[in-house]
């Protein structure tokens, strides 16, 4: 029934708005050419709620890109990329400021259910001996980090 209902709502919003359009078409000549192209979408769409199983389906596919499952996802990681770069460019300022050489930085985010970006681990590779506990110290103290030496 719900489908139905979503169906009726999406009908009567589209010609609504095809009404409107076609309200401020400035010619009599190109309303002859809207009229033919919004009875057809409507027929159109009349048609797929008829031939479709459940109604009118709502769900759309799923996109696949580059390899991640949806949209979303895709701009979710692009949103994480971002932020762990930003985290990286202040660990590498803060390292190089007090003159501690590393290699690689390497961290692990995630986007929670609350729509918050959460650093799961940071791993700074390269670190001598005799600055891990300086490092570990001082990124705790001016970045507030919990950091993994190697």
């Amino acid at each position: 029934m719900n489908a139905i209902r979503v169906w009726a709502m999406s009908f009567c919003a589209g010609s609504l708005f095809l009404s409107i359009l076609l309200f401020l078409a400035p010619d009599e000549r190109f309303k002859r050419i809207l009229k033919p192209v919004f009875s057809s979408f409507l027929i159109l769409l009349m048609i797929s709620f008829l031939t479709s199983e459940k109604g009118l389906k709502t769900n759309f596919p799923e996109v696949t890109v580059s390899g991640l499952e949806t949209r979303d996802n895709f701009a979710q990681q692009a949103l994480i990329n971002a932020a762990a770069e930003a985290v990286k460019s202040q660990i590498s300022q803060t390292l190089e400021k007090n003159s501690i050489q590393h290699k690689q930085i390497l961290i692990s985010m995630h986007i929670s259910h609350t729509q918050s970006i959460v650093i799961n681990e940071v791993v700074i590779e390269g670190v001598d001996a005799k600055d891990r506990n300086n490092c570990h110290d001082m990124l705790k103290k001016n970045l507030g980090l919990e950091v993994v030496l190697r």
